[in-house]
């Protein structure tokens, strides 16, 4: 075993996630900020595909 993680990606899924949060430039201290806490919440999901 080489112990490296093999990403499972679920393409429909995704292509929601991205078509909902766009990825852009952010400009400002406030959208820096709300990336982050969407970022936190998205890597906390017990499910993380949903």
């Amino acid at each position: 075993m080489s112990g490296k993680m093999t990403l499972t990606l679920n393409r429909d899924t995704y292509g929601r996630l991205l078509a909902e949060y766009l990825p852009k430039v952010r400009e400002t201290d406030a959208e820096n900020e709300q990336a982050i806490t969407l970022a936190a919440a998205l890597s906390h999901r017990e499910n993380r595909s949903l």
